[in-house]
């Protein structure tokens, strides 16, 4: 786990640690991030852009290491240089709200979610040469665990960050059966392989310890709102005009995408409770 203490030889106050690494200085960072849909937009990208976007303000490098969906994905995103992509093959995503073949007969360039298989002879090269001081993961698939195979063998510290409650999510497709216990066993397997795992809540790390993950290896990294983002100072009287919502009711929104594990059926419940009781 990540600490500050002074016991370990060479360390001063204020060091960080991985395991038995020290970190080092922001400006000396190279970190190569795993993120498999890293040109999806959703909270997961969201979070490493922002970790790229800090490191890099603080003089330190970053690589993503990713599955690219189209060639001109990558081109026309002003957010990055091309040359911060370590691109990885893919396959398509087992669940199928994620997938988005369209049912053409030759699989299309990776539209939707997709899983990173591992990383490929060119990745590892890219790697090798970016030689990274921290390697962080995001996503537990093959090419996550191929990324934590690197590091170990190249002596890169190495973490991963909680993103998706993957064990819950197969509760609402068929064969739960069979695929509950499988993805209950892969999660246990994958983030034991890694000597911290960041989550965001102390629920759900007791959660994760109740599948067989040690406490010890896991921290809680909370997430925090925006506060320049989602500021009153933003308000739109027009968007209400425009979606027929007085100035002074309460406005709830929700954002996600569409689909059955995100239980978008409890915001419905909910908004209809308020307007019965004339909220």
């Amino acid at each position: 786990p990540m600490s500050t203490a002074e016991e370990a030889p060479g360390r001063k106050r204020g060091d960080s640690m991985i395991g038995s690494h020290i970190l080092p200085n922001d400006a000396d960072l190279r970190i190569a991030v795993y993120s498999s849909n890293f040109f999806q937009e959703d909270g997961v990208t969201l979070t490493a852009r922002r970790i790229m976007s800090y490191v890099k303000d603080r003089g330190g490098q970053v690589r993503i290491v990713t599955t690219v969906p189209r060639a001109e994905v990558c081109a026309n995103d002003r957010t990055l240089d091309p040359s911060e992509i370590i691109e990885i093959p893919a396959m398509a995503f087992p669940l199928p709200n994620y997938s988005s073949s369209k049912g053409d007969s030759k699989p299309r360039e990776h539209e939707g979610y997709v899983v990173g298989k591992m990383l490929g002879q060119r990745a590892m090269a890219e790697l090798n040469a970016f030689d990274p001081n921290i390697m962080h993961i995001t996503a537990p698939d093959g090419g996550g665990l191929a990324a934590i195979s690197w590091a170990y063998r190249h002596n890169v510290p190495c973490l991963a960050t909680w993103h998706s409650n993957f064990q819950e999510y197969v509760k609402f497709y068929p064969f739960e059966v069979i695929t509950a216990p499988a993805i209950r066993w892969w999660i246990w397997f994958f983030y034991m392989q890694v000597p911290l795992l960041l989550v965001p809540t102390a629920p759900l790390r007791l959660q994760l310890a109740e599948l067989g993950l040690s406490l010890r290896r896991m921290e809680v990294w909370g997430r925090g709102i925006d506060l320049e983002t989602f500021n009153p100072a933003r308000r739109s009287r027009a968007l209400r005009q425009r979606h027929g919502v007085s100035d002074d009711a309460i406005l709830i929104c929700w954002s996600s995408r569409i689909v059955v594990e995100k239980r978008f059926d409890i915001f419905a419940e909910v908004v209809s409770r308020l307007t019965e009781d004339g909220e």
